[in-house]
Parts: structure tokens; C-alpha cells; sequence
């Protein structure tokens, strides 16, 4: 007779066991993996909802803020735009007012007058200085402390009502004791002659 060869039993249990048991590591290290990434995607999702809800509102409250501005000031249909800090020629004088101050002074553009002039809550003397502004005020590096004011004058500068509100400016930095240099707008500078007028215009001071 033939050899019998033996039957095996499987129990369904032991089965799943074995299986269980071959990839527990891997379920562990896919769970070690994949927990923390679900868990930061959650708390990056919640905190990019966060910040685009303040976002909203805060664009919100800006165009609410615009909106009330425009409506106090009598008008809903004005309204703002970007402009340029220097023009053209005076950006030309600004790069070689850089070269000729140096580590020397500090230059600060397009100050308002308001900023160097006290007007002592009168409203007369306020008005005098409210609109007016500086073209180039020359401080010192550490201290900022303005030492120099210097005006950049075009041919308008020329007209008599022009020239009478530069002699106003000019007297009421003056009174305050910062000295005020006039140069022309011109195509080129001479680097060494503006050098020694604002040094002769310091020291005089």
C-alpha cells in the first residue's frame, strides 16, 4: 500500500496569530510614522484656519476703519494712492549727497519741518509749519541731532510767492538753530564744492 502521507489541522486562530505576529512591526512602525504626521497635519490645518480668520478680520476691521474715515471726511468716493519719496533730480543730488556725507552725517529726506520745529500748540505757528517739508536734513550718526538742512531749488523756486515761503522756512529753522543750504538743481555736482559748503555752513554755525 501506499505511504499515507499526514494531514495537518489548522486551527483558524493559530493562523491569525502567526500572522498577527509577522506584522506587528510593521503595523508599530507605520503607526510610530503615520500618527504624528496625522496629528501635525490637524494642528498646521487648525493653526492656517486660525491665522486666515484673523487675516479676514483684520482686512475686515481696515476696510470698516477706511470706510468710516472716508465717510467722516464727507466723502465715500476719494481715495489713495502710492507716490514716489524723491523726484528724479532729487534722487540725482541724493546719490552724491551720499558719496559727500559718508560716515559723517546721517541723511534723512522729506522731513516734515513739524519734526524739527516746536510750535507750541499755537495754531498760527502750527499752521506755518504743518505743510512745509525739509528736502535733506543732515543729523549727526549717533545722535541723530539735526545739523544741516539742505534745499534742493528748481526754477519754481524763483517765483516770488515761492521765494517769499522759502525765506519763511528759512527764518524759522534759523530761530531754532539749524542752519539751511540752498544748491540749484543741476545735472551733474561737484562732490568736492557741495563737500565744502555744508562744511563751511557747520562750522559757521
Amino acid at each position: 500500500m501506499p505511504e499515507q502521507q499526514p494531514s495537518y489541522n489548522l486551527d483558524p486562530s493559530d493562523v491569525f496569530l502567526k500572522a498577527f505576529e509577522m506584522a506587528a512591526p510593521l503595523l508599530l512602525f507605520m503607526a510610530m510614522i503615520f500618527v504624528p504626521l496625522i496629528c501635525f497635519i490637524k494642528w498646521s490645518n487648525k493653526k492656517l484656519d486660525e491665522a486666515n480668520k484673523k487675516k479676514s478680520e483684520s482686512e475686515l476691521k481696515t476696510a470698516i476703519e477706511i470706510e468710516a474715515f472716508k465717510r467722516s471726511n464727507g466723502s465715500a468716493d476719494f481715495f489713495f494712492y502710492p507716490r514716489e519719496l524723491l523726484t528724479a533730480a532729487e534722487f540725482l543730488f541724493f546719490q552724491t549727497l551720499k558719496n559727500v556725507c559718508k560716515d559723517f552725517f546721517y541723511i534723512a529726506p522729506k522731513m516734515g519741518l513739524w519734526a524739527l520745529v516746536d510750535s507750541r500748540d499755537n495754531m498760527t505757528a502750527w499752521n506755518k509749519i504743518s505743510r512745509k517739508h525739509l528736502d535733506f536734513t543732515l543729523c549727526h550718526p549717533e545722535t541723530m541731532k539735526p545739523l544741516l538742512v539742505i534745499e534742493l531749488d528748481d526754477s519754481s523756486h524763483r517765483d516770488p510767492k515761492q521765494r517769499l515761503r522759502d525765506l519763511e522756512k528759512d527764518a524759522i529753522l534759523k530761530e531754532v538753530g539749524v542752519p539751511v543750504l540752498r544748491i540749484p538743481v543741476a545735472r551733474k555736482y561737484d562732490e568736492g564744492a557741495i563737500r565744502n559748503l555744508i562744511s563751511g555752513k557747520i562750522k559757521r554755525n
